[in-house]
This record gives C-alpha cells, structure tokens and sequence, in this order.
C-alpha cells in the first residue's frame, strides 16, 4: 500500500465506482438477494463520505488506502448507526462506529484492512476517542473481524434471515 489518506472532494466518483465493484462482489460471495441493495449499501456509503466531507461534525473519520494511485480500500468512524442504535439502545449513541471498511476484492488478505484498523484507531486517539462499535452483518466479514477482535459482544441470530445473524463488537482503544 502506498498510502493511507483523507477523502477528498475530487475522490467522489471513484470512490462511488470503487463501492459498486466491492459490494457487487460482497452480495456475489454473500448471495444476497434483495431488490435494490446495491444501490441502497452505494447509497449509503456515499453518504457518510459526504457527511465527512461536509465536516458535519466534528467526530467524523474517513480514510482511504490508495496503491498506485488507486483507491483499494476504505474505512470510516461516525455516530453509530441506526441499526446499531435500535439494537444496542440509546446508550450506544456515547460511543460511535467504525464502518465503510471495504477492500477492493483485488487486494483481500493483503493486510490492507488491517493497516486501515490501524491507521483509524490512531485517529481515533489522536481525537481522544476510546472505544468504538463495528457491526456486519456480512459472515465473510464477520470472519474477518473475530480474527481482528475476537469474538462479538452480541450476536442477534436471524436478524437478517434464517441463518443471517448480526454481529456487533464493542472495543477500547
């Protein structure tokens, strides 16, 4: 990886390509099924982008790992989530989340995610932030995550579908 670094205003298009290819293959590997997904998760990530772009508070981290010029992966830190907050309770809301950590299907198992977790986290001190959330509901991801964090704080069992449980971690920095 050549470099971990702030969004900025020019980055949007690709950075709107680079989620359609990273969740296209997630609901490939994942086989999900829903009507409008894709553009509902782009959506969304777009979202927070422009939520740490537009400074919209002051709590918001966004960062990008680029090799070669090319955005390859993407993590964020915000105020938890709906879900998140609908799970966990209105208690949930002191801490906030990290999410949109995606890595370009190219570039898994490069330790990209994990120099992103890293580089956030030091963020996040900087920022005298101390704990965080992540969530997924994705297993590969949920994979990938026991072996960064160990195991969840809570499981919700289906709450997706049948099989599709909700995994939600909480830690201290």
């Amino acid at each position: 990886m050549d470099e971990i670094r702030d969004p900025r205003e020019e980055d949007k298009e690709v950075l709107e390509n680079f989620f359609r290819v990273v969740i296209e293959d997630t609901i490939a590997r994942e086989e999900i099924d829903i009507p409008y997904f894709l553009e509902d998760e782009v959506e969304d990530k777009m979202a927070t982008l422009e939520g740490y772009l537009s400074r919209e508070g002051e709590r918001r981290v966004f960062l990008l790992a680029c090799r070669r010029g090319k955005v390859v992966g993407t993590i964020s830190y915000a105020p938890c989530n709906e879900a998140l907050v609908d799970i966990l309770g209105r208690d949930s809301e002191k801490a906030g989340e990290i999410g949109t950590v995606y890595v370009h299907p190219e570039y898994q198992k490069m330790g990209i995610g994990a120099s992103l977790l890293g580089a956030i986290c030091h963020h996040l001190l900087e920022m005298n932030i101390k704990r965080f959330y992540l969530d997924s509901g994705y297993s590969g991801a949920q994979r990938y995550w026991r072996k960064k964090l160990g195991e969840p704080m809570k499981v919700v069992k289906d709450y997706w579908d049948k099989g599709a449980d909700h995994m939600i971690w909480y830690k201290e920095l």
